[in-house]
């Protein structure tokens, strides 16, 4: 058996000892030729045999979620843009939430809890701006904010209660009770809650937990006197 000198592979260029004269690459270099040969004569037969497509081109169709007319990039475009993507979206999670209040709660909790950091920045972020912005935003559109505060009062009569009794009520009634013992005639803790409780409960019954201005301004009145 002849036995050849060892000589340099043409592809990764390191030392093997061939088996023939026509050997020029090592065994592992020889497989990987193989299989990129293989694979280019199988890309050359495709480009050779397969038929032209002969599909026309796309027409246009309106978007499930606006309803305007686009160009779809492929057949299984059903959305214009990117913003409908994302309004889509957000009102499949929406559906989704209410089908499964349980599971979407558990779901929040745990996100709340493995991104805790992140939250504390977006909620620095989102609740530190200027109040004069706000203030002119609310100059703006007052009007809006509160007819949309009455409509969802209207539509959650049971809950808009509770929340008035359990949340605002205790807070307005400690803010009065100290206002109000500044003046003359309120000496006393118990004449300022006394007051307080006036003026969180109005005799007129046209509102549900909410101070009637002719009762303000008779009581107001009575205590800015003298």
């Amino acid at each position: 058996m002849r036995i050849f000198k060892p000589k340099a592979c043409a592809v990764c260029s390191g030392m093997f000892t061939p088996t023939s004269g026509k050997t020029k690459c090592c065994e592992p270099c020889r497989v990987e030729v193989r299989r990129e040969k293989g694979r280019e004569a199988n890309r050359k037969w495709r480009r050779n045999n397969t038929p032209k497509s002969t599909k026309s081109a796309p027409t246009p169709r309106p978007c499930a979620h606006c309803g305007e007319n686009f160009t779809p990039t492929h057949s299984h475009n059903t959305l214009c843009s990117s913003e409908c993507k994302a309004d889509r979206g957000r009102e499949t999670s929406s559906a989704w939430q209410k089908r499964n209040p349980e599971r979407a709660r558990v779901l929040q909790r745990q996100w709340q809890k493995a991104n805790a950091g992140k939250l504390r920045e977006y909620q620095r972020q989102r609740y530190t701006y200027d109040r004069s912005q706000a203030h002119e935003y609310y100059q703006r559109n007052g009007e809006r904010m509160r007819q949309k505060q009455r409509e969802w009062q209207t539509r959650n009569p049971d809950y808009s209660q509770r929340y008035y009794c359990d949340v605002v009520k205790p807070k307005v009634e400690a803010y009065l009770i100290e206002v109000l013992k500044m003046f003359t005639r309120v000496t006393s803790h118990e004449d300022g809650k006394a007051l307080a409780v006036k003026l969180l409960h109005p005799t007129d019954t046209a509102g549900h937990g909410v101070l009637g201005y002719s009762a303000l301004d008779e009581i107001l009145s009575f205590y800015l006197e003298g």
